[in-house]
């Protein structure tokens, strides 16, 4: 809202905005008409490589606007830029055709640490 360019949010900023979007009376009666007396739109990605480009350099500005408005961001939820568009970290798998296990390395690791 007080940002005079688009924003890019993180992951979990975004799955947490899609779910307030599912209840759209309430996001824009009571989150848009109430508390923020303002439309606050949501646009998808068109995707590729092009717009990628875009959202990765929007995404750094929205951390800088972070940093400038309510102090530095917790990593949390806010991720550096190269984690937040590095390697994809999501696929798609038909459990029904495939066992999915977790890496080795890191069960392990936690074996040892009890």
């Amino acid at each position: 809202m007080i940002s005079p360019t688009p924003v890019t949010p993180s992951e979990v900023v975004d799955e947490v905005w899609h779910q307030h979007l599912i209840y759209s009376r309430d996001y824009w009666t009571i989150w848009c008409g109430e508390r923020l007396q303002a439309p606050l739109h949501h646009d998808p990605t068109p995707g590729g490589p092009e717009a990628q480009m875009i959202y990765r350099r929007q995404y750094a500005e929205t951390l800088a606007l972070h940093e400038r408005v309510f102090g530095p961001p917790g990593s949390e939820l806010w991720p550096a830029t190269h984690l937040r568009f590095g390697r994809p970290r999501f696929h798609v798998t038909d459990r029904s055709r495939w066992l999915i296990t977790p890496r080795p390395f890191a069960w392990i690791r936690r074996l040892f640490r009890r």
